[in-house]
């Protein structure tokens, strides 16, 4: 008899809006903060074939990509999101912006920053923009 629980039976234990799937996420930020890649992408992967096109997944994979000093990756991943219908969005484009920043892209990154600016985002990416552009 295995330990593992029947998913037919609970599949509310994978249901991206409930606790354990964003659970899974904040473990694949930490996985991707502290250097465990690999794991971090899987984690990642399994929320995007839970939920496809999943923002969080995405913008994981991205910053994912962005701790191994893969731009030109988390850049790619960034602009698949953003080319759908996708939660988050502000966050998505305020990411893509600072690695187009970071990434040598100033004149794309500063207009993408400027056009942020005059929504509605969190103060600490508000920040990091405006120390980026500068």
């Amino acid at each position: 008899m295995t330990d593992q629980p029947n998913l037919k039976k609970r599949p509310d234990l994978l249901n991206p809006a409930l606790p354990s799937y964003r659970l899974l996420a904040e473990l694949g930020f930490l996985g991707a903060r502290f250097g465990y890649h690999r794991q971090a992408h899987l984690i990642f992967q399994a929320l995007l074939t839970l939920k496809p096109g999943s923002s969080i997944a995405l913008y994981g994979l991205a910053t994912d990509a962005l701790y191994r000093n893969q731009s030109s990756e988390a850049l790619a991943i960034l602009e698949k999101a953003l080319a759908g219908q996708v939660e988050y969005r502000v966050q998505i484009e305020g990411l893509y912006g600072f690695i187009l920043l970071m990434a040598g892209h100033r004149a794309q990154g500063q207009a993408l920053a400027k056009k942020l600016k005059k929504g509605t985002l969190d103060a600490p990416l508000k920040r990091l923009l405006d120390l980026c552009a500068n």
